[in-house]
Parts: C-alpha cells; sequence; structure tokens
C-alpha cells in the first residue's frame, strides 16, 4: 500500500538488524466500533520485528498516524470491561516488580495510575 512508512531501522539506534518475530494478516487500522459496512474496513498487515542488538520491538512497516487517529476510539477508558482490564493488567505488572515503564500510547494514564497504586515505580508515558 502506497501509505505505508518503511521502518527498517531499529528506531533507536539506526541499526538494520531486524528480525521478523510475528505477523497478524489483514489487521483492522481502525479499533472501534463504526456505522460503517465491515467491507469498508481498512486492514492491514500488522508485523512486529525485533533488533537483535538492542531488544527493540517495533512495527515495520507503519501507518501515518493521520490514518490511525483519524478519530478517537475510546479506547481504555469507557466501560467496566477496560476498568477491569487496565486493573488485571496492573496486577501482572507488579509480578514482575519493575523498576519502571514506558508505555507508548497511554495517554489517559489510568494503567500507570492503576499500578502505581500497587507499587512504586517510576512511569514514563509517550504519546503520539
Amino acid at each position: 500500500m502506497k501509505f505505508l512508512i518503511d521502518r527498517s531501522r531499529d528506531v533507536i539506534t539506526g541499526k538494520t538488524d531486524l528480525e521478523e518475530l510475528h505477523k497478524f494478516k489483514r489487521f483492522p487500522v481502525f479499533m472501534g466500533c463504526t456505522e460503517n459496512p465491515e467491507k469498508e474496513d481498512l486492514l492491514v498487515d500488522m508485523t512486529f520485528w525485533i533488533s537483535k542488538s538492542s531488544g527493540m520491538i517495533q512495527l515495520n512497516p507503519v501507518l501515518p498516524l493521520e490514518i490511525v487517529y483519524q478519530e478517537s476510539h475510546g479506547s481504555g477508558f469507557i466501560g467496566n470491561s477496560w476498568a477491569s482490564h487496565h486493573q488485571k493488567f496492573a496486577e501482572f505488572i507488579t509480578k514482575f516488580s519493575p523498576k519502571s515503564v514506558l508505555e507508548i500510547g497511554g495517554g489517559h494514564g489510568i494503567l500507570a495510575k492503576n499500578t502505581k497504586k500497587l507499587c512504586c515505580l517510576d512511569w514514563t508515558i509517550l504519546e503520539p
């Protein structure tokens, strides 16, 4: 697809030592409910890669942000299912006793707040 952005280098080190880990074929770009017919959904392969030298896991290729975030999908903060998910995920995280966490795309901060109630750690959120 013409709009995909090649990310064939480690985003931190710039090295080209990436190895494919897993691919989800025809993954839906928008993760929410719409009133549009299913046949109009944008589906793109989502492929995770790892840098053998740094351990950095990243997507390649990636979609432009204006496509991924073309409208809000209410992820993570609407409904009891999400509240339960964040609480259980916080409990799971604390089992590993991390000293710090880098959360990418956690703009609402709910997971960070839930986890920090259970243990003391540094939490950084990177929001595109």
